[in-house]
C-alpha cells in the first residue's frame, strides 16, 4: 500500500537474490527535538518539510555465510535517495529521519552516525471514511489516535537555506503542506487530551 505523501521503495539484492527492501517517504510533520536540532523554520514547516526524508521501512534478511550488509545497504540507499528525491521531486535532501518501534532500538542508525533525539508522542491521525487526502476530495478532517511511541533518529546534512538553494524546484509539492499545517495549528489543543 505504501505510505502517505512522497515515497520511494527499493528492493535490496545480494548475489542476484532479493534479500530485503528499504523505503523513503515524507518526513513526519513535527517533533520538537528534531525541529530544534535541525532549526526548522515556520517557512520550512509551511512548505511541507519537503527536504527531510524519512526512512519509512528497512527489512533485511542476511543470507547464510554473507557478511553484515545493513550498514552498506543504508549507505547506498542514502546516496540513491538523494539523487532520486532531487530528480523526482526537485528537492535537495537536507536530513534523514527514521522512527524505530521498540523492542528494536536503532543500532544500525547509531553505527551510521545518526543522532537519537527522543521519542514520538504516540499520536497519529486518521481520516474518516470518504475524506480524501488531496485536492478537491480533501476536507482536512482527521481523527487524532493513539499509536505506539517510536524512537526518533536523524542524520543532518545541511541547512534548509542550503537545501532550498540546491533544489530544482522552489515550489511546494501542493497545497497539502499548508492545509496540514493550518489544521494541526487550529486543532493543537486536541492533541493533549
Amino acid at each position: 500500500k505504501g505510505t502517505v505523501g512522497r515515497q520511494m521503495h527499493y528492493i535490496v539484492y545480494y548475489e542476484q537474490k532479493a534479500v530485503g527492501a528499504i523505503s523513503a517517504g515524507s518526513a513526519m510533520f513535527a517533533h520538537k527535538k528534531r525541529d530544534k536540532l535541525l532549526g526548522i523554520t515556520k517557512e520550512e514547516q509551511k512548505s511541507g518539510i519537503r527536504h527531510i526524508v524519512n526512512n519509512t521501512m528497512f527489512r533485511l534478511t542476511r543470507p547464510k555465510d554473507a557478511p553484515p550488509l545493513a550498514t552498506d545497504v543504508l549507505k547506498i540507499w542514502k546516496t540513491q535517495v538523494k539523487q532520486d528525491w532531487l530528480s523526482d521531486y526537485g528537492d535537495y535532501v537536507r536530513a534523514f529521519e527514521t522512527l524505530v518501534e521498540p523492542p528494536r532500538w536503532g543500532g544500525i542508525y547509531k553505527l551510521d552516525g545518526w543522532k537519537k533525539v527522543g521519542v514520538t508522542a504516540g499520536l497519529g491521525a486518521r481520516r474518516p471514511e470518504g475524506h480524501g487526502t488531496a485536492g478537491k476530495a480533501s476536507t482536512g478532517k482527521r481523527k487524532i489516535i493513539r499509536v505506539p511511541k517510536k524512537i526518533v533518529w536523524i542524520l543532518p546534512i545541511c541547512s534548509f537555506k542550503e537545501a532550498a538553494a540546491k533544489s530544482a524546484s522552489k515550489a511546494s509539492y501542493g497545497d497539502e503542506g499548508k492545509l496540514i499545517y493550518d489544521y494541526l495549528k487550529l486543532n493543537q489543543e486536541t492533541w493533549i487530551s
